[in-house]
């Protein structure tokens, strides 16, 4: 459980720190912000007997970032 909430801890700071310095595209960092409340409101509604259930948004998070810096469209990634 300590290692789920230091990566949800994680998520949120590099979401923060994203969207101050443009890092990321909004959408993007914006998806790294939420994913803690998310998973806290999935452990507790739909996922409630999975510890790491919550960390789902997570995973699909971390595979939205690597496909736009995989493809490296411009749209994906914010300008400079």
């Amino acid at each position: 459980m300590m290692g789920m909430n230091i990566v949800l801890v994680g998520s949120l700071m590099t979401g923060i720190s994203a969207l101050r310095k443009r890092l990321l595209a909004a959408w993007l960092a914006w998806l790294f912000v939420l994913v803690a409340p998310s998973a806290v409101a999935m452990s507790l509604t739909l996922l409630p007997t999975t510890p790491s259930g919550a960390l789902w948004g997570f995973s699909l998070m971390m595979i939205a970032l690597g496909c736009s810096l995989r493809f490296g469209r411009p749209s994906y990634l914010a300008t400079a």
